[in-house]
């Protein structure tokens, strides 16, 4: 791919988560333990509480998400944005992915069917927190390819992604990205091909996202 057309390639990514026993009295000045008592102390037991939801895991599960997302059609991929965004946000991610994929298929020259998007979240944190909602920072890698269009090629960036918690669920209310930071390429390597991007994207991802 010609340099300009990776330059816009990068652009179109940017913008486009006991029991215890009885014991037996010695004497008389030996208090009994009676079963009144254990129900008693037991009562003053608090039961364990589930973990508070993470917004880091659900920021995460949104980036990840990407190649579930390239894997099915519109209708589809509305069905999964409506598990990981907002209610009120859900039209506007849809249509900002679909823009997206539409523009990076007609930079690749392919149709937007045959593209191949992988993103993978290599680190991620809290940025900001205030009770109901944060705002997680997420840096990845993506790789896109096609057939019949040479090697494959990787974006890096920073995705800043704002959540709200809602009825225990933490969702995406908005999103938006930098470019990199970005490690040197290996001059030494060998580029694949599509066909060996092919098999190693096909297997199931480490990070999982959010499907049908």
């Amino acid at each position: 791919m010609h340099s300009r057309s990776l330059r816009a390639l990068v652009l179109l990514v940017m913008f486009a988560t006991i029991g215890c026993s009885p014991a037996r009295s010695q004497s008389s000045n030996v208090s009994v333990t009676t079963s009144s008592n254990v129900e008693s102390a037991a009562s003053t037991v608090a039961a364990p509480t589930a973990a508070a939801p993470d917004p880091v895991v659900a920021a995460i599960a949104y980036v990840a998400s990407t190649d579930d997302l390239m894997g099915h059609s519109p209708v589809g991929r509305r069905e999964i944005f409506r598990k990981l965004v907002a209610p009120a946000e859900v039209d506007t991610q849809a249509a900002s992915f679909e823009q997206a994929a539409s523009e990076l298929a007609t930079t690749l020259d392919v149709p937007v069917e045959r593209l191949m998007w992988v993103e993978v979240p290599i680190t991620a944190k809290v940025a900001e927190s205030n009770g109901d909602s944060a705002s997680v920072d997420v840096w990845t890698v993506s790789v896109l390819a096609a057939p019949s269009t040479g090697s494959p090629q990787q974006v890096w960036r920073t995705v800043h992604i704002d959540l709200e918690l809602s009825s225990g669920r933490w969702l995406v209310t908005a999103a938006n990205a930098d470019q990199g930071p970005t490690p040197a390429a290996n001059e030494l390597a060998l580029q694949s091909g599509w066909k060996e991007f092919q098999v190693v994207a096909s297997w199931p991802a480490v990070v999982k996202g959010v499907g049908l």
